[in-house]
């Protein structure tokens, strides 16, 4: 049970034996345990950057993109889901550099009334290569698979 154990502690030793899987499903629960919480909006955007690094650090490219289905879940919730948008927009380019079409979707889902906002946020990123991509990927259909 999530009591039995000190979350940072854990974590400490488990991101230092680089066990990202392990770090991932802990950052995971961290998240799952600051997000209602008043004055835990930090640790829980914490939290929320570091499973988005897990995913990004594993060698699996398939386990890579379980990222776009996990953000999906979390910034789809309520009113505390605003805070992990913040975190998902402020790492779209390295998502759209990882899979434009999977972003693409994302945004549609999560930040369909913004879309001017995404598109001044990856303005300049990588040369401007990778607004590209990310409005390649709309524009070619890529969005249909």
């Amino acid at each position: 049970p999530r009591s039995s154990y000190d979350l940072d502690d854990a974590l400490y030793t488990i991101e230092r034996a680089q066990m990202t899987r392990g770090a991932l499903f802990l950052h995971k629960v961290g998240v799952t345990f600051c997000i209602d919480r008043d004055g835990m909006a930090e640790k829980c955007q914490y939290h929320f950057h570091r499973v988005i690094d897990c995913h990004l650090k594993d060698g699996d490219s398939d386990f890579k993109k379980g990222v776009f289905v996990y953000a999906r879940k979390e910034c789809s919730g309520g009113n505390e889901s605003g805070m992990l948008k913040n975190v998902v927009l402020q790492r779209l380019p390295e998502l759209v550099k990882l899979d434009s079409v999977l972003s693409a979707h994302l945004v549609g889902e999560v930040f369909v009334e913004e879309i001017d906002m995404i598109l001044s946020s990856l303005k300049g990123h990588d040369g401007g290569r990778v607004e590209y991509n990310f409005l390649h990927a709309i524009i070619a259909g890529g969005l249909n698979r």
